[in-house]
């Protein structure tokens, strides 16, 4: 019975640390972006596809969002893809990357 109280406790305290860093705002170049900018920046980065090379995209931390621990260097040229320079890792996006650059741009 103990045993299973301190799973349930640590399976609330993860899912409590989860939600809590879905709620953490993202930036860019330092300035907070909005709840809803949050959101759609998310799903704008989500991963379509990756063969784990490195991409001939121009890279820049100046030109990246950050959400929680990650910086999400966004490609500046129309190649549509992310670099994540704590994992080491290229990944094309799920999202329209027109839409994303367009989003950044009232935070510029």
């Amino acid at each position: 019975m103990k045993k299973r109280i301190v799973l349930i406790v640590l399976v609330c305290i993860l899912v409590a640390l989860l939600i809590w860093n879905l709620t953490v705002p993202a930036q860019f170049q330092g300035e907070k972006l909005s709840f809803a900018d949050s959101w759609r920046i998310r799903t704008l980065l989500m991963v379509k596809d990756t063969d784990f090379i490195e991409y001939g995209c121009g890279f820049s931390e100046d030109y990246a969002v950050k959400i929680g621990g990650l910086t999400y260097c966004i490609g500046q040229d129309d190649c549509g893809t992310v670099y994540i320079p704590e994992l080491n890792f290229y990944y094309e996006i799920l999202g329209d990357f027109k839409q994303l650059h367009e989003l950044l741009q009232k935070y510029q």
